[in-house]
């Protein structure tokens, strides 16, 4: 049972990323094609799809939960945020504005998920040195 859930943590956290990175590479692509490019090259998209799709797997397969949610959690934010920029009213470079809301929102995720697991690696300590004075 143990071997069984041990694959299928690993399989959920490779779909996981993936799902991550083609978000990722779907949702800049359609502002590629809705708005043109702008100043980012369109070579950017895949280097930032593929950083942010390991990171989420890997904070899954690590069990790193808080640094999983609060990730996932900016880059849905960040990817429902450029659509909406794509889809809203015209902006001039609307490839660059939903390349940087992506950027941003997953970064701050990133930010606060390491504040979050920090805090959370702390209790978990605090707590097993209590139940070792007892």
């Amino acid at each position: 049972m143990g071997m069984k859930l041990n694959i299928s943590h690993r399989l959920a956290a490779l779909i996981l990323g993936m799902g991550a990175f083609f978000g990722v590479v779907v949702s800049l692509m359609i502002a590629l094609a809705h708005g043109g490019a702008g100043k980012y090259p369109p070579a950017s998209i895949p280097a930032i799809a593929a950083p942010l799709g390991l990171l989420v797997a890997l904070f899954f397969a690590k069990r790193l939960y808080a640094w999983f949610f609060c990730l996932t959690f900016g880059l849905l934010t960040g990817l429902s945020s450029a659509l909406q920029i794509v889809f809203g009213p015209p902006v001039e470079t609307e490839f660059d504005v939903a390349f940087l809301t992506v950027v941003i929102f997953a970064a701050l995720g990133f930010l606060v998920g390491a504040f979050a697991e920090f805090i959370w690696q702390i209790h978990r300590v605090s707590h097993k040195g209590l139940r070792g004075t007892k």
